[in-house]
């Protein structure tokens, strides 16, 4: 009787275990895309470090907030002239 007991439960846990397996396989793939996709990311950032960026970054083209002020008066849109609406 005790055999039999140790027996169904060996076979329970062959049954879980070969679930697991079977999970596990299903999962590789998506896991192999997802190193690649991470290893392509990497390799990209370190060639972007070694490239020589400038000291300076301009925040926009010099004089173009004054030119787009004056475009939106000469175009009607002054809301200080106009008043409100």
């Amino acid at each position: 009787m005790r055999l039999r007991a140790t027996i169904t439960q060996l076979k329970k846990t062959i049954a879980n275990k070969n679930k697991e397996l079977a999970q596990i396989r299903e999962d590789v793939p998506a896991l192999v895309r997802a190193v690649h996709q991470l290893t392509l990311e990497n390799q990209e950032l370190r060639a972007q470090l070694e490239r020589p960026e400038p000291n300076v970054t301009p925040l926009r083209q010099r004089g173009e907030g004054v030119r787009n002020d004056r475009r939106q008066v000469s175009m009607g849109h002054d809301s200080a002239r106009d008043g409100p609406k």
